[in-house]
C-alpha cells in the first residue's frame, strides 16, 4: 500500500515537473534568441556597375524574372499553389514565426513526455490509458459495473485460453466487488485502485489489499508475462485475501 502511494506521488510529481519545463521552454528560447546590438561603424562605399555589364545582365535569360503563367495546371496543382502562397503570407508575420520557433521545442518535448508516461503505465485516472492487449472483453475499473460480471465464468474461460494476465485482472475486480458487497469500500465508476487503497487504510485487511493491488499492477500495467505456475500462486493469493474478507 505504501509503495503504491509512493509510486503515485512520484508519477504526479514527475508530470508536474515536465509540464513546468514545457511551459518555461518558450521563455528560454526567447532569451536565447536575443543577441546584443552592435553599432555599425563601417564606412559605406558607393560602387557603380559598368553600363555594359548592366546591359549584358538585362539581355541574359537567366536574369529574366517575369515568366508567363504556367499552362495545363490541374485543380490539385492550383490548390497546392494556393495553400503554399497562404502559408508564405502567414510566415511574414513576426508572431507566426516566433510561434513556429517555440513549437519546434515544445512538440518534441511533449512527444517525449507522452512516451515516458506510456512506458510508466499511468493509471486510468491520468490522461493516457494503458491499453488492454488481451482478447477478453475490456473490463474497466471506471466503465464496467463489477456487480454485473460473472467472474467465475470469465476467470475460468481466461484460464482455459491461457490468458493469465486477464485472469489476474478479473481476480482483482472480483475482490473489489467482495469488499463493496461487505460494505468495506464504496465502489464507484470513477475511482481507481489508488483510491481504493486509501479507503482501506486503518482496516485489518489494508496490508492484504495492498499486496493484491501490487500484484495486479505489476502483472497488468507492467505487462508482465505470467506462466501457468506463476498464475497458480497469484490465484491462491487472491483466494486467501477473499477468505480474509469473508468470501
Amino acid at each position: 500500500m505504501k509503495s503504491t502511494d509512493a509510486s503515485h506521488r512520484f508519477r504526479v510529481s514527475f508530470l508536474r515537473m515536465m509540464l513546468l519545463f514545457i511551459c518555461c521552454m518558450p521563455v528560454f528560447a526567447t532569451l536565447h534568441a536575443k543577441k546584443p546590438v552592435r553599432k555599425d561603424v563601417d564606412k559605406v562605399e558607393l560602387r557603380q556597375m559598368p553600363q555594359k555589364d548592366l546591359d549584358a545582365y538585362r539581355a541574359s535569360p537567366a536574369f529574366t524574372y517575369s515568366h508567363p503563367p504556367a499552362v495545363n495546371r490541374n485543380l490539385w496543382d492550383s490548390i497546392l499553389s494556393w495553400l503554399w502562397q497562404k502559408w508564405s503570407d502567414l510566415t511574414q508575420y513576426r508572431g507566426i514565426r516566433e510561434g513556429l520557433k517555440v513549437l519546434q521545442w515544445v512538440l518534441p518535448i511533449a512527444l517525449l513526455l507522452y512516451a515516458v508516461l506510456r512506458m510508466m503505465g499511468m493509471e486510468k485516472a491520468m490522461l493516457w490509458v494503458k491499453g488492454d492487449k488481451g482478447n477478453m472483453r475490456a473490463f474497466d475499473l471506471m466503465s464496467e459495473n463489477i456487480h454485473e460480471i460473472d467472474f467465475d465464468t470469465e476467470i475460468a474461460a481466461a484460464e482455459v485460453d491461457g490468458r493469465y494476465r486477464d485472469a489476474t485482472r478479473l481476480h482483482y475486480l472480483q475482490s473489489l466487488r467482495l469488499l463493496s458487497t461487505k460494505g468495506i469500500i464504496q465502489w464507484a465508476r470513477n475511482k481507481t485502485n489508488i483510491d481504493y487503497t486509501r479507503d482501506m487504510k486503518g482496516t485489518p485487511m489494508a496490508d492484504g489489499f495492498g499486496d493484491v493491488t501490487h500484484i495486479f499492477e505489476y502483472v497488468w500495467y507492467g505487462e508482465l508475462p505470467i506462466s501457468a505456475v506463476e498464475y497458480r500462486k497469484v490465484s491462491e493469493r487472491f483466494a486467501d485475501f477473499n477468505k480474509t474478507a469473508g468470501a
